[in-house]
């Protein structure tokens, strides 16, 4: 078991940081323009639809 979640922190550290353990950035505008686009992804997961859940269901129980 501790082999299996050696295994997933590496996969978490390739995948999300760069090979030395630091935190991946594109470089150029284009690359400033994705990582943004990335945080607003984020944000909506996290933040927006979260509460429009929330809304939708206070909306159906009490209206």
């Amino acid at each position: 078991m501790k082999r299996f979640f050696n295994y997933l922190e590496t996969l978490a550290k390739r995948t999300l940081f760069g090979a030395d353990g630091t935190e991946y950035h594109r470089s150029g505008a284009a690359g400033f323009f994705l990582d943004a686009f990335e945080g607003l992804i984020g944000f909506f997961g996290l933040v927006i639809l979260p509460a429009m859940a929330a809304a939708t269901l206070y909306h159906w129980i009490f209206d």
